[in-house]
């Protein structure tokens, strides 16, 4: 594998070589090898395993691959043990590929490319999404042919049912960033080891929250939310945004600790929440790469087991409740992407902030403790291009979700009486025509 990786970190950075695999894919050689020899039924998955590395070592073909498939028994025809290994050879290069480009430090982002139609019948959801960019360490989106949404790492990731990897010829790339390319060799080696050490740290902390969690372990020790309470609310009182969710059994007793929370909001958001909060079902969801979110269609909150193990992600349970919950109060009762007053005003503020952009940029840099739910309803109003670095991303601002993450926003910093900086009057309309939503609108 190393040398493999090499070949592909070296597509962007010639001077830098793979000595050292990362922890993550050490255990995906090691997991993935077990599985596919019980689904290809070989006597141990350690033959599976010795195969795809001799081939993958000593450059063979994909016809050298499937007759030594043959051989072990494993396929009686050819075709088959010929899709076979051509599925499983580029897969482990999906995965040496996906290793070079978390070990280079000149490389961010990466993107999802259709390799063409030659002697390949191409699915169109994937030609769709060709030229799609993730964060190097963020999955992609892909809507499977079953219409389900799956979030793989890369083409052919093993979360993609067989139906979107057998003979799938996509690759995905790294996109050079050339500041870093123009570092001496020397810095970009210590980068490239630092981003090793990082990933390995990162991909211990997920398996020591999900031994955890196996187990049944929790931890509530609040001094884990103090930052996120002065981020969130600017007060730094221990405890008032709820414990960090970082696992599956914290996310349900945050659920239980937010119910306990809204007995000290006021009104209207008091019976706002109250009701949601009382009849809501968390559901785990594999298949997306959400870390708590609100399904409309389901009308339920759901979650993935993964993304809560990302720091990044994590959030105190008093703040995601306050947000998803408002969302499901919205989708039910006020439904905000329909109120002409919000829409409306939503518009104004667009508008005045594309008349001077950079007033705004001023004002934002000028204010250094501004709360996230603020930021992303900045991030909202400007679609991104006041980039606040907190929350989503242009894709994602279209005029609905502009209209309901700027009411969600709004509830928690309404619920937790957070002040709502003035930004030169950019958000008052915004924000009266939501008070005038939610009065009418309370069950």
């Amino acid at each position: 594998m190393p040398k493999l990786t090499t070949s592909y970190i070296k597509r962007i950075d010639s001077e830098l070589v793979v000595t050292q695999i990362t922890q993550r894919t050490t255990a995906w050689i090691e997991e993935w090898s077990e599985e596919l020899g019980r689904l290809m039924k070989l006597t141990t998955h350690r033959e599976i395993e010795n195969l795809l590395t001799m081939h993958l070592r000593d450059g063979k073909s994909v016809a050298d691959l499937a007759r030594a498939f043959m051989e072990s028994g494993t396929r009686e025809e050819y075709y088959r043990a010929r899709t076979a290994s051509l599925t499983e050879m580029l897969r482990a290069h999906s995965v040496a590929q996906q290793e070079a480009i978390i070990q280079n430090p000149a490389v961010d982002i990466k993107e999802w490319v259709h390799t063409g139609s030659y002697r390949n019948n191409p699915r169109e959801n994937h030609v769709k999404i060709s030229g799609d960019k993730a964060r190097k360490d963020q999955p992609f989106s892909l809507t499977g042919a079953d219409g389900n949404l799956y979030f793989p790492m890369y083409p052919r990731d093993i979360c993609l049912p067989p139906s979107e990897s057998i003979n799938c010829h996509c690759i995905h790339r790294g996109i050079a960033n050339e500041d870093v390319l123009g570092l001496s060799y020397e810095e970009r080696l210590k980068l490239q080891e630092e981003a090793i050490a990082a990933d390995d740290r990162e991909w211990e902390r997920e398996r020591d929250a999900e031994n955890k969690a196996r187990a049944g372990i929790t931890e509530n020790d609040l001094t884990n939310t103090n930052n996120y309470d002065t981020m969130y609310s600017g007060t730094g009182e221990k405890g008032d945004n709820g414990i960090l969710v970082t696992n599956e059994i914290e996310l349900r007793q945050a659920l239980v600790d937010f119910k306990n929370h809204i007995e000290g909001m006021e009104e209207p958001y008091k019976s706002m929440y109250q009701y949601y909060a009382d009849n809501t079902v968390l559901v785990e969801d594999p298949k997306r790469a959400v870390y708590v979110g609100y399904d409309p269609q389901r009308d339920v909150l759901v979650y993935n087991k993964r993304q809560l193990n990302y720091i990044a992600n994590q959030q105190p349970g008093n703040v995601i409740f306050s947000h998803e919950l408002a969302h499901r109060y919205d989708n039910n009762i006020t439904q905000s992407w329909n109120n002409e007053n919000f829409t409306s005003a939503i518009k104004n503020a667009e508008s005045a902030y594309l008349a001077d952009p950079e007033k705004y940029k001023q004002l934002y840099a000028a204010n250094t403790d501004l709360n996230p739910a603020f930021q992303d309803i900045l991030s909202a109003i400007s679609r991104d291009e006041l980039n606040t670095h907190y929350g989503h991303d242009a894709s994602y601002w279209n005029d609905r979700h502009i209209s309901t993450d700027t009411f969600a926003n709004l509830s928690y910093l309404r619920s937790h009486k957070i002040e709502i900086p003035k930004f030169d009057g950019l958000l008052d309309g915004v924000v009266q025509a939501y008070e005038q939503m939610i009065e009418r609108g309370v069950l």
